[in-house]
């Protein structure tokens, strides 16, 4: 609506209070129409920007992106569940262990004692050389030593091994123990979460995406209605334009009146304030109906902008006064989870590596222990040849004896060892098989870790969209808001225009007492001052409005039936 340059001239006579008032309605008109059409306009751009905004984030919230997260966090559930049974077996697996190592232990302890009976044999036998007994039993002495130096050096390393392996056992015993504290604190609790978590993704995202189309729809119909307001504001420009024309009949029906009669003076302006308290009288009709329209509207709109503050609400999902929505609290059980997963996985890291070192040990053992058994037949053989002479040499024949027997001894303990080391390795072995069939059967179905992290990833993507893309939409059903209530604060016309109008049209009916009526002769000025308004109506309500009091008036105005004035120099020729 563009601003008026018209510019009031009246005469002496003119009636004050009524121009007064007009022109008062004209500024507001003016000023208020024209601001609020301007910020109108600036809120349907802002209004274009959050339906994009909203319908992007709708896009972003995809079906499938949430069907596959709670899948992960069903999977994470249900395989943290299994946790409990799992690392109890595997703090069994770790036990077995330890008591084969012990079982192993006692073993090495018994073949130490053989071979210290074989050293003091041996020790005895060269005494006895020293006695004089025999060249043959000296020589005896000293390879018996020589052989029973060698194993216990092999003897120390078993017992070092073993020591070793001992420490590795009780510090995964330790941590096994410390990890069951911890599943049983945390199991079934965070799998629960995990479960409910799954359950509240889909129920979160249905909320939100009902909620962005439902406030996408209301922002589509406050535009509609921002639309119609502009259009019916376009009333504004007209009723200006028919207070300028009233305006100007007052001046020329003030200007023509003064050059009436005295007797005739008065009734001639009531005439045409009659005819213009009729045209202010349909100027108020309109504005009240086309006032009552745009409030309707803004009423409209103004509760359907309460629902744009309900953005924030799902942007941040404030739920028993939380300051963070519950994808922060999802996250946070989702992180609880994957510390409890990686320390499990970590555990099962360090039991398979136990168990490597296990084998490892065992083999190392085995030989060692094939390295005594050697060493016990060359003793046994060097028993053999004095045991030949017994019956020359007596006390050589009863070394010869007992390093036989304690070197038989020696091997029983050995082979028990031995299949000790069997059964180490084959419990070992189970850890690694435990271990890699888990991971096996772990990787055709996504590890915990790895749906956790995947969930994980989609869920911190969903909390930064919703805080930041969602929480850029708040921002923008904000600023519509409020331009719809500053727009809504600049239309409030009804009473600064309305009344103004209601005072106009009483004070021109008021001033309309004791006019011509139908069936008056009428003065030939005031006929032509009353035909010549046609020249300033310009719109089809005041132009009909004009003809129809002409009408009733009896006035013709048909070129034929014009009545011409005295001045007219066309009076003079016809």
């Amino acid at each position: 609506m563009q601003r008026s340059t018209f510019v009031l001239e009246c005469g002496p006579e003119a009636d004050d209070g009524i121009i007064h008032r007009l022109e008062q309605i004209r500024r507001v008109i003016e000023d208020k129409f024209v601001a609020a059409g301007e910020i109108l306009l600036k809120s349907l751009g802002g209004i274009d920007d959050l339906i994009e905004s909203l319908d992007r984030f709708a896009k972003t919230f995809d079906t499938k992106i949430v069907a596959a997260t709670r899948a992960d966090l069903t999977v994470a559930a249900a395989k943290l569940c299994t946790l409990p049974a799992y690392h109890a077996h595997h703090l069994e697996q770790i036990a077995e262990l330890a008591r084969s190592r012990a079982k192993l232990g006692r073993h090495v302890s018994a073949m130490r004692c053989h071979l210290a009976f074989m050293g003091a044999f041996s020790r005895n036998a060269k005494l006895m050389a020293g006695a004089a007994m025999g060249e043959g039993l000296a020589g005896l002495a000293d390879n018996i030593a020589i052989c029973v130096t060698g194993g216990s050096a092999e003897i120390a390393t078993l017992d070092d091994e073993l020591t070793a392996l001992q420490r590795d056992l009780e510090s995964a015993t330790t941590q096994g123990e410390i990890l069951g504290h911890q599943i049983t604190s945390l199991v079934p609790a965070v799998p629960e979460d995990l479960a409910a978590a799954a359950r509240i993704v889909s129920r979160h995202y249905t909320a939100v995406t009902t909620m962005a189309e439902q406030v996408s729809g209301i922002a589509r119909d406050i535009q509609k209605r921002v639309v119609r307001i502009l259009a019916a504001l376009q009333f504004g420009d007209i009723t200006r334009q028919r207070i300028e024309h009233i305006l100007v009949c007052l001046i020329q029906a003030e200007a023509d009146a003064a050059f009436a009669a005295p007797q005739i003076r008065r009734r001639y302006r009531a005439t045409c304030h009659a005819l213009i308290a009729k045209q202010l009288a349909e100027i108020k009709a309109n504005f009240d109906r086309e006032i009552a329209e745009i409030e309707k509207n803004m009423h409209k709109m103004a509760a359907d902008a309460k629902v744009l503050l309900k953005l924030h609400d799902i942007a941040f999902d404030r739920d028993g006064g939380r300051n963070n929505g519950f994808l922060h609290v999802l996250a946070a059980r989702i992180d609880a989870a994957l510390k409890l997963v990686t320390t499990i996985e970590a555990a099962d890291r360090s039991a398979m590596e136990t168990g490597r070192t296990t084998i490892a040990t065992a083999h190392r053992l085995g030989q060692h222990i094939d390295h005594i058994q050697a060493l016990r037949n060359q003793m046994g053989a060097m028993a053999f040849e004095p045991a030949d002479d017994g019956a020359s040499n007596p006390p050589l024949a009863s070394v010869a004896s007992e390093i036989r027997e304690n070197g038989r001894l020696l091997e029983e303990a050995a082979n028990v060892g031995l299949a000790t080391l069997d059964k180490l390795l084959q419990l070992a072995s189970a850890v690694i098989e435990t271990g890699g069939d888990r991971c096996t059967q772990d990787s055709k179905s996504a590890s915990a870790a790895a749906a956790l992290t995947i969930a994980a990833r989609r869920i911190c993507e969903a909390r930064d969209i919703t805080e930041n893309d969602l929480a850029e939409v708040a921002a923008q059903g904000d600023a519509v808001v409020h331009i719809l209530s500053l727009s809504s604060t600049r239309l409030c016309l009804r009473r600064e225009i309305g009344d103004i109008l209601s005072f106009a049209t009483t004070e021109a009916t008021r001033l309309a007492d004791g006019a011509y009526t139908a069936g008056d002769s009428l003065p030939e000025e005031l006929i032509q001052t009353l035909m010549s308004f046609s020249e300033t109506y310009t719109m089809a309500p005041e132009r009909a409005l004009h003809q129809a009091f002409l009408s009733t008036m009896a006035i013709d105005r048909s070129p034929t039936g014009r009545m011409a004035r005295a001045d007219d120099p066309g009076a003079v020729l016809f």
